[in-house]
């Protein structure tokens, strides 16, 4: 049949399915997944611990693309102000963390509020039951 005889019906499949196991072994325990979890538990925890593994790089990936965000804005101050016009004002620095400005600008409620959560999920199925 061709392909990585995972699926073939040839004598050497069951050593072909067994090696790639192996090969795979090595990274589930980098990413946390104990050995005894990898050979005798549910194979279904494979597939969240390379989930949770792919939300961890995302995280990183947004932190590191955050964090450029603030080093951009400081350097783009910087310059500004040293090469501003003569009476031109001086540009500040942001006063508080981004996530802070879009918390105070986000129209739906965090979850740890439950009483404005409540309020706010009563008003939304209102609205839907009006349509």
């Amino acid at each position: 049949m061709g392909g990585d005889g995972l699926l073939s019906d040839s004598p050497d499949s069951q050593s072909t399915a067994s090696q790639y196991f192996e090969d795979q072994f090595p990274f589930y325990l980098s990413i946390g997944m104990s050995s005894a979890e990898y050979w005798t538990g549910d194979p279904v925890l494979a597939r969240y611990f390379r989930k949770a593994y792919q939300l961890r790089l995302e995280q990183q990936d947004y932190n590191a693309w955050l964090q450029g965000m603030y080093y951009y804005e400081a350097l783009s101050i910087a310059l500004s102000n040293a090469f501003r016009k003569k009476g031109t004002p001086t540009l500040n620095y942001t006063e508080q963390p981004y996530m802070q400005k879009q918390k105070k600008n986000k129209t739906e409620p965090d979850d740890d509020e439950p009483d404005k959560f409540e309020i706010w999920m009563n008003k939304l199925v209102a609205n839907g039951n009006k349509h």
